[in-house]
């Protein structure tokens, strides 16, 4: 399996790696040319959260999929797992109990293994997404702390949540003060002219932000552009 990774002939269906003939790669070499002429700031360090013009145009891109955040909101880290990682640090502690999506992506279960976190697989439906029925029992035990989620053309099994499931979720989940991480990484692989909704921008989350702390993964922008440059994942705190 590691060496069909470096297999241009092989497609690999296991892995968010489009074809290379999707690379906008003039693109990227133009944009690294640019960078190359300022050394003096590529020698050192950014600050932690990553560089401001970097998160302005972060910020931007979210406030124009309907987010109402901030700069603040938004934290750059290397890479998808580290962001799922961050999150799950800042409402867990080792031990504590977390809901995820049967099946769901391996990545997910490694960084949960490595914070020494219990799981709960919660039954999906591979057309209308994570049972609410299971959901809820497991929310009424007292004991579960987050529930990570993949709404949005769901890692490993396609689907996309509807708007009206993706409200009764909030609905559920905030009334018991359960963090909901949501890892939103393939969000704009529709075909539709509008970008499916997330849990973050819906205004039902604004309502119910007093009763739980919502924290969401995003994808990391140039590993849609090229494997290999994965720079950004943006985090959000609400």
């Amino acid at each position: 399996m590691a060496k069909a990774v470096t297999d241009i002939d092989c497609v690999k269906l296991g892995s968010a790696v489009p074809a290379p003939s999707f690379y906008p790669l003039s693109i990227v070499q133009r944009e690294i040319q640019k960078a190359a002429k300022h050394l003096e700031r590529l020698g050192g360090y950014e600050k932690s959260v990553g560089s401001n013009e970097l998160i302005l145009q972060i910020t931007r891109r979210m406030v124009s999929q309907g987010h109402d955040i901030s700069a603040d909101d938004v934290v750059i880290t290397n890479g998808g797992q580290e962001a799922l990682a961050l999150a799950l640090r800042a409402v867990t502690q080792p031990g504590d109990l977390v809901a995820v999506e049967s099946p769901t992506f391996y990545g997910i279960l490694q960084v949960l293994n490595m914070l020494g976190l219990r799981v709960i697989e919660i039954p999906t439906d591979p057309e209308l997404g994570i049972s609410l029925e299971s959901l809820k029992m497991a929310a009424e035990d007292g004991d579960l702390k987050a529930c990570v989620l993949i709404p949005n053309f769901n890692n490993p099994q396609g689907f996309l949540m509807s708007d009206q499931r993706k409200l009764e979720v909030i609905r559920l989940l905030s009334s018991k003060g359960i963090t909901i991480i949501e890892d939103d990484t393939y969000g704009d692989l529709g075909y539709s002219h509008r970008r499916p909704s997330t849990l973050l921008s819906s205004p039902e989350m604004l309502i119910n932000a007093k009763n739980s702390c919502h924290l969401k993964v995003v994808s990391s922008i140039l590993t849609q552009l090229k494997s290999g440059i994965e720079l950004m994942i943006y985090c959000e705190f609400t």
